[in-house]
């Protein structure tokens, strides 16, 4: 209906199903639909998770904080993928593990999909958050030659090359 150009249809649509999925209810950016829904079933594990990051990435800072009062949290993975610098320096000066890992899963030809491992370091970087990515090093994650070469550090890969590190090194997606 958006892409219709139909706003009133699209608003109206948006609504109807922000009244039965959390997720529809924060991108609707209504916080009484959202606080209906947490008030039906507090928001869970990845339920949460992806409400709160859309909350966050959208700009939506009350939405965010009532998520975040009824227990959903955004974790260091999630939160530099997004690029969210002030997010990503909370967790870290929280104690979260610089080296986090989220699992994403990578489409394989006849096969379907298959779990990888991502680091939030790799997160940023292949999003181009490198603000949070340069944090991410500073805060002690381990860089490796594809996330150095994904942020142009060509001293550190030259350097990680020079002294043995593999070339064929896999990201988070299985590439080499």
């Amino acid at each position: 209906a958006e892409w219709a150009g139909d706003h009133d249809l699209a608003q109206f649509l948006n609504q109807r199903a922000a009244e039965k999925d959390l997720l529809a209810a924060v991108r609707s950016g209504d916080i009484d639909h959202v606080r209906r829904r947490l008030d039906a079933a507090p928001p869970e594990g990845e339920q949460g998770l992806a409400a709160l990051a859309c909350a966050v990435q959208g700009g939506n800072d009350d939405i965010a904080r009532l998520l975040r009062e009824r227990g959903a949290q955004l974790n260091l993975a999630t939160a530099a993928r997004l690029g969210l610098a002030e997010e990503v320096r909370a967790l870290l000066q929280d104690g979260a593990d610089p080296n986090a890992e989220r699992t994403v899963y990578v489409p394989i030809p006849c096969e379907g999909s298959q779990p990888r491992p991502q680091s939030a370091l790799l997160a940023a970087a292949i999003n181009r958050h490198r603000e949070v990515a340069e944090m991410l090093i500073r805060a002690g994650a381990r860089l490796d030659p594809y996330t150095a070469a994904a942020l142009g550090r060509s001293d550190d890969l030259k350097t990680m090359l020079d002294n043995g590190h593999p070339v064929d090194h896999e990201d988070g997606f299985g590439r080499t």
